[in-house]
């Protein structure tokens, strides 16, 4: 038969990581297990989240500390949200000393409340 899926209906949550939301993130500061992360638009000053944007969603995956590779889309798990261009993890004391792995997704407005593709992951070791 031949059919093809269109390429905007596959959902790169399912197919990997697939960088080009715009979306960039970084841990401005780290103090005793708590991130305090920046996300942004690279290149636009305003912290709006910007037209048909219902939320941006944040997505982590804590592995040891050795770990420098970026693990598997699928062992993100949604954390919370981006409030102003920021957001603020606190961790654990069972949780010290390994590395925490960030990626952003853009959540659109509408009723299938579709995401973005992930952003270009970020890391940090939580202290």
């Amino acid at each position: 038969m031949r059919l093809t899926v269109p390429v905007d209906k596959l959902d790169p949550y399912v197919h990997g990581f697939h960088p080009g939301n715009d979306l960039a993130g970084k841990i401005k500061k780290a103090t005793y297990l708590v991130h305090y992360n920046q996300v942004s638009v690279p290149g636009q000053k305003s912290k709006a989240k910007g037209n048909g944007v219902e939320n941006i969603h944040v997505f982590i995956s804590i592995t040891e500390a050795s770990v420098k590779t970026v693990p598997d889309i699928s062992t993100f798990v949604y954390d919370g949200m981006v409030k102003r261009g920021k957001y603020v993890r606190q961790f654990d004391i069972s949780q010290e000393g390994k590395r925490v792995w960030y990626i952003v997704r853009i959540m659109f407005k509408g009723k299938d409340q579709r995401y973005s593709s992930p952003s270009e992951p970020w890391d940090g070791i939580i202290m």
